[in-house]
């Protein structure tokens, strides 16, 4: 477990860097499971990631994501557009239940 402070404090990529280099001693085998509700009731595996721009809890696609959809057909209107003051995330999505 890792150590918990009171702060409610989003991780960064340095975060998660720190934490690679924490646990490089780890099988490459170990898997990458994510907590399904904030209390560790249940956890599913890490299946894939995906990149974009977060705000208002939604995650929204980069310039350069947004031009490789219209040029490989979506029409314009039909992506959303980036609300000011979005980051940059990575956001991992977790293994479906079955």
């Amino acid at each position: 477990m890792s150590d918990q402070t009171n702060e409610l404090t989003p991780w960064t990529l340095k975060t998660l860097r720190d934490l690679a280099r924490q646990t490089r001693n780890l099988p490459a085998d170990t898997l990458i499971v994510m907590s399904t509700d904030p209390s560790g009731n249940h956890f599913n595996p890490v299946l894939e990631y995906d990149t974009g721009m977060f705000a208002d809890d939604e995650l929204y696609p980069t310039q350069e994501q947004r031009a490789r959809l219209i040029k490989g057909g979506e029409a314009p209107d039909a992506i959303p557009a980036t609300p000011p003051g979005a980051k940059f995330a990575l956001c991992l999505w977790p293994m479906p239940v079955f």
